[in-house]
């Protein structure tokens, strides 16, 4: 039997990634899940990957009302809610120099907004469920580190961070944690390496553990909030990231040994 077994869960940006690496692995642990995504072929994907345990939904986190459709569906299928991830994001380059408004208002709109709309609409199904209760977002480890390429997105993720520690102050009334994942360079779509060697060997090479993360290593960290292990455990941002925070940006990792040489 599995950890999750009886619980309900929601996952949003389910279509692909992290996303639907983390829907998986809580279907694998015995929950219900309501994956979600913007994607109708990357959900449908997602559901025949999870089978009956997966309730698909497709849902735009910026519009208002296609959240509010998707809570009345988990309320009146699930009756409860446990586990909230939200993950639903984003990612357009761009430097703080000549970043074009539109990029910054579409990156904002589902990274930050889309977010905190996501948490704040489906909060009163979680607040009146029983047992542990988990909220966790998406945030990222370029929130802690930055990088000149990517301000919007970088932005917005801080923002995530802010908005997850007041939350858990607010929320921990009511015995729901809130927590987020920082993640470092997972290969997936939004990663953008595509089938080149090159740039994933150079991405590779700043992260300590000189490897490129798997969505499976995000659902590890979001199991560990899901369940209550990390029942004392709110206001948290985790980095799960190789390391990679410890390197500064744009150079090659080295080992002690590497530079003793």
């Amino acid at each position: 039997m599995g950890r999750l077994e009886g619980r309900c869960a929601v996952v949003t940006g389910a279509g692909n990634g992290i996303g639907r690496g983390v829907a998986i692995r809580l279907a694998a642990e015995g929950a219900r899940v309501a994956a979600m995504d913007i994607d109708a072929d990357g959900l449908a994907v997602t559901a025949s990957e999870i089978g009956s345990a997966c309730m698909p939904i497709e849902v735009d986190v910026a519009n208002d009302d296609s959240l509010k459709r998707a809570a009345s569906e988990v309320e009146s299928t699930f009756g409860a809610l446990h586990v909230l991830h939200a993950n639903a994001g984003i990612s357009r380059r761009g430097l703080a120099s000549d970043c074009p408004r539109e990029a910054w208002d579409a990156v904002l709109a589902v990274n930050l907004t889309g977010t905190y709309r996501t948490i704040q609409t489906f909060f009163p199904i979680m607040r009146d469920s029983d047992g542990h209760r988990a909220m966790i977002a998406t945030a990222s480890v370029q929130a802690l580190r930055g990088s000149a390429w990517t301000v919007a997105y970088d932005a917005s993720k801080a923002g995530v961070t802010g908005m997850v520690r007041a939350c858990a102050h607010e929320f921990a009334a009511y015995g729901i944690t809130v927590n987020a994942i920082a993640p470092g360079p997972i290969d997936t779509q939004m990663l953008g390496v595509g089938d080149s060697e090159a740039r994933r060997t150079r991405l590779a090479e700043r992260v300590p553990l000189r490897r490129l993360g798997e969505p499976e290593n995000i659902a590890g960290a979001v199991m560990f909030f899901a369940t209550s292990d990390s029942a004392f455990v709110t206001g948290h941002v985790m980095p799960v990231d190789g390391g990679l925070i410890m390197n500064a940006p744009g150079t090659a990792y080295r080992t002690p040994e590497e530079r003793g040489k």
